[in-house]
This record gives structure tokens, sequence and C-alpha cells, in this order.
């Protein structure tokens, strides 16, 4: 009987003990699905616009964060956060370093009318720590206790520091307030170019759109001065946006596709090379799943950009020395209007139908970095263009200066603490991509079985296999390669891994959700032409599928960074160009052997266009890493490429 009363025991622990880990580990959900619901009713009711999720330092007494939009805080709840633990002590190395944000929607609250924003209704919610899905970050006991104590403290500080008591909410203007239309094109190296405005009222801005989503399309011939002859351009009507307030008033803007003279699309543009390569994915998928009786007809890649940048004053001197996962808003810096530049963004934009999913500090002093939430290829080219132009546009208003070079600083002067910072990161613009059916949101990249679907493995090795040849249309200046130096959070070598920040390409944690099986490109940065990077994404891709490449071995946890030659080699680790110069001749040379890669046109334009760039001098894209002294900014200061 003892024997009896004791295996039973032992069965009810065992129980118990399951009981205790499913409760634990199978998210947010399962566990709170009530107290979401009414975190989310709370958020409503409150008019939050948006929300600082805050975690801690392993003790939990330095808070960190970053802000998300309202929409976003479902998906936070129900998918976690996911973040980069690399740069905060305690947190892990380059080499696994993808952290899980578990909010709690216990702890979502609002902060003082006036005290976090004077636009903008602002909540916080707390976080724990995951390494994925079900698995917990040991931190320390006290983590929850110190956090929400240090959470007081700064909000109590933010609301004695607040300049207004008051909410000066900012009013967005809908179709039928637009007066002007402006035409816009993309130039070869990414920005917006206004070549037509157009005054408008309701009904003839109407008549546009719906002529642009005609079959024949909408086509302007446009007469510029000292121009031989006129530029047609073809209006594209899912491009069409009302810009927001704060830029421009009762005015909106649409994309022209740029045409020959015969009305076919000019392949020496970024955009029609970019709709060519979709083209071209749909009909390779097509191929490739209608051998499995299940043919998908509408893939399309899907791209995820974080654009990394700096913030200076008129001297050139970073605006802050805010660390890693800082709060945006720095109570004892008010001044600096920064909040209110990355407030801004996460509002003003999402409200033209931009999803931007996430802002926060990064690691070097003045640096921010923005995430805008996956999309198709062409809709985020377009996208991303028109949110760089905003924060130019917007920093000005607020008397910064914005830097998307790749490497603006070697070394920076900390007035605060009266001393020089020597080794500043560099900004890159890493970018997370998929491939999906556009109209089931089908995940083809997943697979139930292994790391890859056949489809997204042989995708991904076809960009690793171009990834070099490609460098300089992702890299496209002198600046972009002091960056890509061993040791700098910037790859230096092809490979891949899952977490591993020293490859150029990495499987991201996904936190068990299938739609977000993806891979993460580590080499490009802000200043190249994302038209132009999609389409030779995209052209890799394709090579791949289309010869069915099989995807070579990860390199795990292997730091690539101290790998000597031999051991690359050994591994069939290639290297990235070391400059510019290096990178045209890897890009046309493989663009003559693979003859179908890309369109000879395109080829010929990106070269020439950063060819022609190169013999700028005064370009500041073609200096080296400067350095900010006692007195600002100074060129040009002491750096070496690898």
């Amino acid at each position: 009987m003892k024997t009896f009363k004791f295996t039973r025991s032992i069965i009810a622990n065992m129980f118990f003990a399951m009981f205790l880990t499913l409760l634990f580990t199978t998210g947010t959900l399962l566990a709170n699905s009530e107290d979401v619901k009414e975190a989310m009713k709370k958020a409503k009711s409150e008019g939050i616009q948006l929300v600082d999720i805050i975690f801690a330092t392993k003790d939990g007494k330095q808070i960190k964060g970053l802000t998300i939009p309202v929409d976003s805080l479902q998906g936070s709840f129900d998918n976690m956060q996911a973040t980069d633990g690399s740069s905060i002590p305690g947190y892990g190395g380059v080499t696994s370093s993808d952290l899980l944000l578990k909010l709690d929607p216990k702890t979502l609250n609002s902060y003082p009318d006036g005290a976090r924003s004077n636009k903008y209704k602002v909540g916080y919610v707390l976080s724990s720590v995951q390494i994925d899905e079900k698995k917990p970050f040991p931190v320390d006991k006290d983590y929850q206790k110190n956090m929400e104590e240090a959470v007081k403290q700064y909000v109590q500080e933010l609301d004695k520091t607040k300049t207004s008591d008051k909410i000066t909410p900012v009013v967005f203007s809908g179709n039928d307030q637009v007066k002007t239309l402006d035409i816009i094109i993309f130039d070869l190296d990414g920005s917006m170019k206004i070549v037509k405005t157009i005054s408008v009222d309701k009904k003839n801005l109407d008549e546009i759109i719906s002529d642009s989503k005609s079959e024949k399309g909408s086509i302007h011939k446009i007469s510029f001065k000292g121009m031989e002859k006129e530029l047609i351009v073809k209006l594209d009507a899912n491009s069409f946006r009302v810009y927001p307030p704060s830029m421009k008033k009762n005015s909106a803007y649409i994309v022209g596709d740029v045409l020959k003279d015969n009305n076919t699309p000019d392949m020496a543009n970024p955009r029609n090379v970019l709709k060519m390569q979709i083209e071209r994915l749909q009909k390779a998928v097509a191929k490739e799943t209608k051998k499995n009786g299940k043919e998908i007809k509408d893939a399309e890649v899907v791209l995820g950009p974080e654009v990394e940048f700096f913030l200076l004053d008129e001297k050139g001197q970073p605006i802050d020395d805010r660390h890693y996962f800082d709060l945006l808003t720095d109570p004892k810096n008010r001044s600096a209007k920064i909040n209110e530049l990355m407030d801004d963004l996460l509002v003003q934009v999402p409200q033209m139908g931009i999803r931007v999913e996430k802002g926060h500090t990064e690691v070097a002093p003045g640096q921010k970095e923005f995430v805008l939430r996956f999309d198709s290829a062409l809709r985020m080219a377009d996208n991303l263009s028109f949110t760089r132009k905003f924060l130019t546009d917007m920093s000005k208003q607020y008397g910064m200066n914005i830097d998307f070079r790749a490497k603006p600083f070697n070394r920076v002067y900390d007035h605060i603490k009266k001393e020089e910072k020597k080794g500043i990161n560099g900004s890159g613009q890493h970018v997370h991509y998929s491939v999906r059916s556009a109209s089931t949101k089908e995940n083809l990249f997943h697979s139930k079985d292994c790391k890859y679907s056949d489809i997204g493995g042989s995708f991904i090795e076809g960009v690793l296999k171009h990834q070099s040849s490609m460098t300089v249309v992702s890299n496209p200046s002198k600046n972009s390669y002091f960056r890509l130096v061993p040791n700098a959070e910037a790859p230096v070598a092809v490979a891949w891994a899952d977490k591993n920040r020293t490859c150029s390409q990495r499987s991201p944690e996904t936190g068990g959700n299938p739609f977000a099986t993806r891979m993460e490109i580590r080499s490009p940065d802000s200043t190249c032409n994302f038209h132009s990077f999609g389409a030779c994404l995209i052209a890799s891709g394709c090579d791949g599928i289309e010869k069915c490449m099989k995807l070579r071995p990860s390199v795990g946890t292997d730091n690539v960074w101290k790998m000597t030659k031999e051991e690359k080699e050994k591994k069939g680790i290639t290297p990235l160009p070391g400059s510019v110069e290096e990178g045209i001749k890897l890009f046309q040379e493989n663009c003559q052997n693979n003859s179908g890669l890309l369109p000879k046109e395109f080829v010929e334009s990106t070269v020439k266009q950063i060819t022609e760039k190169l013999s700028d001098s005064n370009d500041p894209q073609n200096q080296s890493p400067g350095m900010v002294t006692k007195e600002g900014y100074s060129a040009n200061g002491s750096s070496s490429s690898h």
C-alpha cells in the first residue's frame, strides 16, 4: 500500500510539473488571454497612440525600452517582441543574442498627460525577457521588483520635467482635403524627386487615381528646362499617399514609372527592374510548386528593413549620449526633441498606410533606429524612400540634421564626461526577407520538417551565392566600406547561421511563429537605393530557385570575424568586397557571367551612377569617417578599411 501511495505521489507530481511547464511556456495567449483583452480595451478607452515596451538589465535596475505604435500592441502581446541583446551587458554575445520580450498586459498604463509627449497619448508596459518562446532568460531574482521601482522613478522624473499638462493632438487630412498632387519618380540614388505638381479637387483627384488603375493607365509627358526630350511617366495608383500634416498640408503624392518613347518600361530605372523581378519570382515559384500539385501563382517577396541613422546638432555633434535601448525620452535632456521626432515617425507615417513597427535608441551616441513592418518588395521600397524623406525634412524642423551614412564617425567627444570615445559604431540597414503567397499569406520559407522549405533554401542560397557581387548595390559609396570591417557588428564574409551576428546572413528567432520564418541579410546600409537592392535580392533568389540550389551548411555559433583565412576557405566562406571599386568589378563580372540575371541597361546605369558619384570629393558619402572634437565635427578623421 505504501509503495502504491508513493508511486501515485510521484505520478501526481510529474503531472503537476508538466502542467506548470505548459502554463508558463506556451505563451501569452494561453495564460493571459483575458488580461490581453482588458489591456487592449484600456489602450482604446484612454486613447493611447504609442506604447513604450520596457524591460531592464539582468538586475532590473537599469530600464531599457523601445516604442511601438498602438496598432502593433496586439501582435506584441500575441507573439512577443523580438530584439537584439548583443550590446546589453549580460544578455549574450554576437553569436547568440536574440531576445524575446514577453509583455505583461496587467502592467499597461498611461504616462501623465504631457509627461512623455505634448502631441500624443503615450502608454507603457513592462516585459520579461525570453531566450525563445519556451525558455525565460535567467535574470536576477529581484529583476521584477527593481524594474518596477526604476520605472516608477522614471515616470516621476518625466512628470517633474514636463513643459505642459496638455496634449495638443495632430489633425490629419483626408483625401477630400487634398489640393495639390505631386507626381514623383525615384532617382538612381533612390531619392524621391517631384517632377510635376498638379492642383486638384476631390473630383479630378478621383479621376486621376481611377485612370491610373485602368489597363491603359495614366501616362503623363513632362518637360524640363535643359532636357532634350520629355519625361514619360505612367502613374501607379497603388502608390498614392496623403502627406502627413507636419510635412505638407492638404497635399498628396503618387509615383510614376519611367517609360521609353514607345511607352515601354525603361529598364535603366530600378523601380521597373524591381517589378520585372517580382514577375520572374512568380513564374519560378509557380513552376516549382506545380511539381508538388499545389501551384502558387501569386508569390511575393516580403521585406522588413531595420534602418539606423544619426541625429546631429548644428555643429555636427551627436544630439545625445543615450545608450542601447535607453528610452527615447530623456528627462534630463528635454530640449533635444528626439522623442518628438521619433513619435512623429511612429504616429504620422502609419496614418499614411506605411506601417512603422518600432523605434529605439542604438549603440552609438546620437544613433537611432526605426523598423518598418514587413511588406511586399515594391511597396516597401516606395515606403522606405518616403520614410527617409519624412525623417530628413522633420529633423530640420526640430533643429537637427540626420545622417544616413554607414560610418559618419570614428571618434566622438563626450561633453558630459569630458572624454573622447573611440570605435563608434556605424549604421547598417539589416533587411529581413521571406517569400509568401500574396492571397493566403502562407510563408513559403517555412517547413515543419527542417529549417527551411526547398523553395526557401534555394532562394537563400541564391542570395548567398551572389551576395559579394551585389554588395556594391547594397553598399554603394566609399564610406560604406569603413563599416564592413571585423569586430564592428558588421559582416565581412558570406556565411549564414542561426542568430549569429558575425555572419552576412542569419536566421532570427521566430518565437515559434511559422509566419516569422525568414532570413536577415546584414550587409546593406541606409545609403542604398532600396528599389535596386530589392531587384538584386530577388534576382539572386530566383537564380537559386530556377537552378534548384541547395542551401549550404550553417556555420553554427562559430565567430566568423575570428576565423583565419584557412578556416574560412575550408568552410567555403568567401569575403565581401573591401572597397566600392572592388564591388563594382565583382558586380560587372558576375552580371557578365550570368547574362540573364539582371537587364544590361540596369547594370550599366547602376555602374555609371556609382562611378560618377565617386568622382565628387565633396560628397560626404565619399569621405572617411570623421571625428567630433570639443569644437564640433571634423571631416576625414583617421580610420582604415579592411
